[in-house]
This record gives structure tokens, sequence and C-alpha cells, in this order.
């Protein structure tokens, strides 16, 4: 069987929160979203503790606010 790496959703995310939050096991979620149990290991070891709390549906939508607010104005040349 070939490998292929796909990059988990913010959906994949949310729910691999959600149901570690819940209890259920690394089987448990993994067989649910049809990932391998050491990926989901490796997601739930990047969780902050403090992420359980967080509504998962507001985590994408803070990208664009963050990355715009990193922007520096340039001048136009001239």
């Amino acid at each position: 069987m070939p490998r292929s790496y796909h990059h988990l959703s913010h959906v994949d995310r949310a729910t691999i929160m959600l149901m570690h939050a819940e209890g259920h096991s690394l089987r448990a979620i993994a067989e649910r979203l049809k990932r391998s149990p050491s990926t989901v290991s490796r997601e739930v070891d990047v969780i902050p503790e403090q992420a359980s709390l967080m509504m998962p549906t507001v985590l994408p939508r803070n990208g664009p606010q963050f990355s715009t607010s990193r922007c520096v104005p340039r001048h136009k040349p001239g």
C-alpha cells in the first residue's frame, strides 16, 4: 500500500480536539477519521491544555485577522 500524506483539515483537528476532551481513546478518534492512530497522537500532543475549552469553529477564523495585524505598512517609492 503506497504511503501518501494528507494534511488534517480544520474539521479533522476540531473533531480530534472535541473527542479527546470528551475522553475518547486515540484509536477511537483515528477510526472515526479514518486516520492512523499515530497521526491522531501527534495532533493531540500539540493541542494546548487550554484549547480544549475553546470553540474549535472560531480557530480558523482567527488566521486572517492575525496575519493582517502583522503586516507592516510600506512606503511607496518616489
